[in-house]
């Protein structure tokens, strides 16, 4: 297969913003357990389970995305990593094969160029309406993709309206390794290339849906191996039925004024007023000169008892796994040293309740890369962002807490209040990717 080149005849943004706006780490043991437009808002590698190495996976092909780069510097890159997973145990031996790895890198970027492209058609498609389908003029494209590409004698390409409902199953790519693409074509173009628009009768010739349904379309059943039977059309791979864009641009419409979100969304314009201030009595907040031990404890105490481990393990508020434990409050995890407690200041002592509270029931939650330093260098990494803010005796307090990926889930970076009740409403603090507004 030919090397994907990230960002050729697309504005690099439009691929990055498509791999940025996934906040979710699914462990999957088999390609099928997370399926189709899951992978949408949703980055994971068949057989790692370690969500650090998830992390470290996703941040790489995020910088070949922003910066350019082959498969080869990809690999030497991420090469370490892999071998130190498999030999923990959490990756399977054949991810360091040049042809697991080469799917691996060709499959993200390939979809992240797709997703980028809808966007683009999708705004352009005013003055261009119409799709072709466009196919690899070789000897390794299948049969039917041949077909719908018109490269056979006596076939011509498909092409339909951009709105078109097929276009919702059979968006290229259609299976691994399938090269096909998608030609934006205003009807000027199709009157000087002497072609039409494919009629119903040829749609359905060829198998094609003409209408909302999966009438007409010659589908076969592929058992998943959690048991469920899929669907799928002839032509298309399991698992590829889907149109990726058109399931990431659901998550980038306006942000709701008020109420939840069903898909995330990425930050753009002006951002509507956080929800209002919550009251909360002023018995949360904590007495002065109390142990930093009975801090903690007020703090983790708020969700629920802690594990034989020292840790309470919650689900936020969209369902992803929370660590709570002591770790959160020492320096690098760790406790002990000279400036332990400096890491809680007396604000923070005194509002220690009140972030736990921010934590449990946030008014946003936001997905948010950042650079880090690290022992050779910097490195990029996904945090989530907890938002609240609280009215105590008539004054507003703003809490935000940050949290990080680990291997047993989320775990907490560092918990931030202020005396500015503006600071929640920051540009820098609300930022990223969208994906939980409290009503």
């Amino acid at each position: 297969m030919p090397e994907i080149r990230p960002g050729i005849g697309l504005p690099p943004n439009e691929t990055v913003e498509f791999f940025r706006a996934k906040g979710e780490y699914p462990i999957s043991r088999r390609w099928w357990d997370v399926w189709q437009e899951e992978h949408a808002r949703a980055f994971t590698v068949a057989g790692i389970t370690d969500r650090t190495i998830l992390e470290e996976t996703r941040a790489s092909l995020d910088k070949v995305l922003a910066e350019g780069g082959t498969f080869e510097m990809w690999r030497s890159g991420i090469l370490p990593d892999l071998k130190k997973a498999v030999g923990d145990g959490t990756a399977p031996l054949n991810i360091l094969t040049d042809a697991r790895l080469r799917t691996i890198y060709n499959m993200n970027l390939r979809m992240a160029r797709a997703a980028g492209q809808w966007k683009r058609i999708e705004a352009l498609k005013a003055r261009a309406p119409f799709l072709m389908y466009s196919a690899v003029k070789d000897n390794r494209t299948r049969p039917l993709h041949r077909l719908w590409g018109g490269l056979d004698a006596g076939t011509k390409p498909i092409i339909l309206p951009v709105d078109h409902p097929a276009w919702r199953i059979f968006y290229p790519p259609n299976g691994w390794g399938c090269r096909c693409n998608i030609i934006q074509l205003s009807q000027r173009d199709l009157d000087a290339m002497g072609l039409s628009v494919t009629t119903d009768a040829e749609l359905r010739a060829i198998g094609w849906p003409t209408g909302e349904t999966m009438d007409g379309v010659e589908t076969s059943d592929f058992i998943r191996g959690d048991g469920i039977i899929e669907s799928v059309p002839t032509g298309v791979d399991p698992g590829f039925a889907y149109n990726v864009g058109n399931a990431h641009m659901r998550g980038l419409v306006p942000i709701p004024a008020e109420g939840p979100i069903s898909e995330p969304i990425i930050a753009s314009g002006k951002l509507p007023a956080l929800p209002e201030p919550r009251d909360r009595s002023s018995s949360l907040l904590m007495p002065e000169g109390i142990a930093y031990q009975a801090l903690i404890d007020a703090f983790i105490d708020t969700f629920g008892t802690r594990n034989s481990a020292g840790a309470v393990t919650v689900n936020d508020a969209i369902g992803q796994p929370l660590v709570i434990d002591d770790s959160f409050f020492y320096k690098g995890g760790v406790k002990g040293g000279p400036d332990t407690e400096k890491l809680v200041d007396s604000d923070r002592r005194k509002h220690i309740r009140l972030m736990a509270q921010g934590l449990k029931d946030p008014d946003e939650i936001w997905y948010v890369w950042e650079e880090v330093k690290t022992p050779t260098g910097t490195r990029r990494r996904l945090t989530r962002r907890y938002i609240a803010r609280f009215t105590i005796d008539g004054k507003t307090k703003p809490v935000v807490i940050v949290m990080d990926i680990g291997a047993d889930g989320w775990k907490g970076i560092t918990a931030i209040t202020s005396s500015r009740t503006n600071y929640a409403t920051s540009p820098k603090v609300r930022g990223g990717v969208l994906a939980y507004r409290r009503k």
